[in-house]
């Protein structure tokens, strides 16, 4: 009986129910008393068990699977109503791009951990073929890049062991940074998943950008212009993505500075059209897509 009540509970319905085995005692000794009983025995236990799971199952009547999180909820929702699962796109796309990837990443990480969510891989048909000429490495070096607007050469100089996907941080060493001064920073949801990708299998000294070869990246501005083209924004420059960081529109912008937060804010709707692409064609480009599922 005692394992049973003090297991606990996920969501709204486990911080109302908690402490099930101590109320239910409580609840046992009221019968003892009205029984003019010296001690609690089982009639009185097996009252107390009648009452509480009547508490329990009008709680779960009223307050079902919620977990008091609007974003989770919704989610959790969506996917309990889909034959299939969701992937990250349609997620934001649901959300009609209102909500930040780290707020979706953030409620998937609480629904996962309550196992009320999985991450489910599933075939994709031909699609190989077209989908992964980009490469998972150009996509995690983008994102990275466009996550934290650090240099391509910071970004094609990084070692396993400076990637820590267990804590959740990127570190660059001392003396490897424009200014020589080390950063750590904390990984977003996607750039875990991709660079957990990226070294897998990979001894601590070996680079984390390498290509299916398993050679480091050096020159990839043939592929860089190739993604480029089919996003349709040719032109575009690897190092836009950290000129346009922040850009947001403005209405009165000074004559002097008029035309440049102009073609900044264009660039910025560039460098966003290109990683939507990427995000659409990464999520393909092994001959399956990843998509969360109700648990």
């Amino acid at each position: 009986m005692y394992p049973t009540l003090s297991e606990g509970r996920p969501g709204l319905l486990g911080a109302i129910t908690t402490r099930a085995e101590a109320q239910t005692v409580r609840l046992a000794l009221l019968y003892a008393l009205l029984d003019q009983s010296v001690d609690i025995k089982p009639p009185h236990l097996h009252a107390a068990l009648a009452v509480w799971r009547y508490c329990q199952d009008s709680a779960q009547y009223i307050f079902g699977n919620s977990l008091g999180d609007s974003t989770a909820d919704a989610i959790l929702n969506l996917l309990r109503s889909s034959g299939e699962g969701i992937t990250r796109n349609e997620l934001t796309d649901h959300f009609k791009r209102n909500k930040p990837s780290a707020e979706i990443g953030r409620a998937l990480a609480v629904l996962q951990s309550h196992g009320l969510v999985r991450l489910e891989r599933r075939e994709t048909g031909g699609r190989t073929a077209a989908t992964g000429k980009i490469g998972l490495w150009l996509r995690a070096m983008f994102e990275v890049g466009y996550t934290y607007g650090w240099r391509h050469e910071e970004l094609l100089a990084l070692r396993v062991r400076q990637v820590n996907p267990s804590v959740g941080s990127i570190r660059l060493e001392p003396r490897t940074t424009k200014n020589d001064q080390g950063r750590e920073v904390s990984m977003t949801l996607p750039v875990r998943v991709l660079l957990t990708q990226c070294i897998q299998g990979k001894a601590p000294d070996d680079f984390v950008f390498t290509r299916e070869d398993g050679k480091p990246v050096r020159d990839f501005r043939g592929a860089w212009a190739s993604a480029c083209e089919s996003a349709k924004v040719s032109g575009l420059l690897f190092h836009d993505r950290r000129r346009t960081r922040g850009a947001k529109p403005s209405s009165c912008w000074s004559r002097r500075r008029g035309h440049y937060e102009d073609r900044r804010l264009e660039n910025a709707e560039r460098v966003r059209a290109l990683r939507n692409r990427f995000t659409v064609r990464h999520s393909r480009c092994d001959g399956k897509t990843r998509s969360w599922a109700a648990g």
